[in-house]
């Protein structure tokens, strides 16, 4: 770089895209003359905006949080359903309010403790997978937002939007999304189709929110940017969208209810890593590895004396989280008579591998 250029100002941990002339660094000119540069730099002034000035603390501990968590999540499932299912016939009028109260009660449950919520959602084997599906998704949103320090409006949106993103979903065969190759041209206008199709559905209940309208149509526009060149494609899409669209992405790779072949935890986060500043912001796709961890809260591991455990919670060390033993990983019931282990704290157990979910 030559001497005296002004580089721009990027948040801790963000690089900029490379220019072909210049290295790895971006100057303010290639940012006017860049979309994905310009982009990065429009992040910043889009998350000042949402953001509070402190981190969340941890409040209550994860053996006091997760009765909370499963009492709130037995009203949620049904919910969620019915109101899917009332958007055919247009009585979906009293479930709306009863989805609101819940989505906020989610963001209210993981800005207490994190771990407790995606706990209860992974190790829940509820039989409607695009249900489980939306759960999943929202908690892995709220969890980045979180640790991206959004103020709870934003987060309440956030949670919201992310339980409405797969509407359209209920309207397809759960055969056709499950045993389509997401890679091919067929199974991504069956994708296209099923989003705008919940967008139509959710028209009238969102026409009083239009920040959730706007994360939702983010995801349309993200499938329709898939075929255009890396610096028009969904990292230039607004933070809120993004979030929505990485959570997605990753519960689309790791969940056996979306895809016939998924993948360990860790190997799906190596996955959408490879999309980092094409499809997704590298600022936020670092930020959402953080927050997850390697081993994200109720991933299946195997540790290096062959015993199996289930990740229940984060430590300051992502690659080194608390579990706990169980003797089988289907005998949930078993949990709270076997040994937690904060490898953090452990010579003697590491772990080895992670397990796909079944």
């Amino acid at each position: 770089m030559t001497t005296g250029t002004v580089e721009p100002k990027l948040p801790l941990g963000k690089t900029a895209a490379p220019s072909p002339d210049k290295g790895n660094r971006t100057t303010v000119e290639d940012a006017k003359q860049e979309p994905q540069a310009r982009a990065f730099l429009d992040l910043d002034a889009q998350l000042q905006r949402l953001q509070i000035s402190t981190p969340y603390p941890i409040t209550t501990k994860l053996n006091a949080e997760l009765p909370q968590c499963r009492r709130l999540l037995a009203k949620t499932k049904p919910a969620l359903r019915r109101f899917f299912k009332g958007l055919e016939n247009d009585k979906y009028f009293q479930y709306w309010p009863l989805l609101v109260d819940y989505a906020q009660g989610m963001v209210d449950s993981l800005l207490r403790n994190p771990d407790a919520m995606v706990l209860t959602i992974r190790t829940d084997h509820y039989h409607d997978g695009v249900i489980s599906a939306s759960l999943k998704t929202a908690a892995w949103s709220v969890l980045v937002g979180r640790e991206l320090r959004l103020e709870p409006e934003t987060l309440y949106d956030l949670c919201l939007a992310a339980l409405l993103s797969r509407t359209g979903y209920y309207s397809v065969a759960r055969s056709m999304i499950r045993n389509s190759d997401s890679s091919s041209q067929q199974a991504l206008e069956l994708h296209k189709w099923a989003q705008k199709r919940g967008m139509e559905l959710l028209s009238p209940v969102l026409s009083g929110n239009h920040r959730v309208a706007s994360i939702l149509a983010n995801q349309i526009d993200r499938l329709d940017s898939l075929g255009l060149p890396d610096n028009f494609r969904g990292a230039s899409l607004p933070v809120l969208g993004q979030l929505l669209a990485m959570a997605r992405q990753f519960e689309s790779l790791v969940d056996p209810a979306i895809t016939p072949r998924p993948l360990a935890d860790p190997d799906a986060i190596r996955e959408l890593y490879r999309l980092k500043n094409r499809q997704f912001d590298g600022y936020l796709m670092e930020t959402f590895i953080a927050a997850i961890g390697l081993y994200p809260t109720g991933s299946m591991v195997k540790l290096n004396d062959k015993r199996q455990a289930t990740v229940i919670g984060q430590t300051e060390n992502r690659l080194k989280p608390m579990v706990k033993l169980v003797p089988e990983i289907s005998k949930i019931w078993c949990w709270f008579s076997w040994a937690e282990i904060d490898l953090t704290e452990s010579d003697k157990h590491f772990i080895v591998s992670c397990l796909p979910r079944k």
